[in-house]
Parts: C-alpha cells; sequence; structure tokens
C-alpha cells in the first residue's frame, strides 16, 4: 500500500509490535523502503485520537443525558395531546 501511493507517511497506521496505538506511518521502519521521498514538505500530522477513557464516558453520558430529555419532551407532548 505504502509503495503504490495509497498510504502517506504522515498518515497514522496501528503499531501492534509496540502495543502503541496509533503511530506515523513513517515512524515504522521499512514501510517506505522502496518508495521514494516526497519532493514536497507534506502537512504535519494529525493529533493522535483520544485515549478511550474519560473522554468518551463523558460523550457517552452527554449523549445518554440528551435522549433522555428528547424522550421526556416527547411523552410530555404525547401527555399534552390526550389531556
Amino acid at each position: 500500500m505504502a509503495r503504490e501511493g495509497g498510504l502517506r507517511r504522515t498518515d497514522l497506521v496501528w503499531n501492534q509490535a509496540e502495543g502503541t496505538c496509533w503511530v506515523p506511518a513513517n515512524t515504522l521502519p521499512g514501510l517506505f523502503a522502496s518508495a521514494k521521498p516526497p519532493s514536497l514538505v507534506s502537512a504535519p500530522a494529525p493529533p493522535a485520537p483520544a485515549p478511550a477513557g474519560r473522554k468518551s464516558r463523558g460523550r457517552l453520558l452527554l449523549a445518554l443525558a440528551v435522549l433522555i430529555v428528547a424522550l421526556l419532551a416527547l411523552l410530555a407532548l404525547l401527555w399534552l395531546r390526550h389531556a
């Protein structure tokens, strides 16, 4: 994939050998061995995704709270319609 140009040096790839999750492709030795180095300066690598934990738990709780409020609003509308 790297040799065919489908993978950029700044793309994030899974590094199972190190057990470190996602790393820039250019940090893995030999991945771009036969590919030509880019002639132009490429954009910096995007920030690593947030580790699962607090942030995803907070988003899950927020989504749950929004769902509960939406259901309560729907129930209130139904109750007012039949009252």
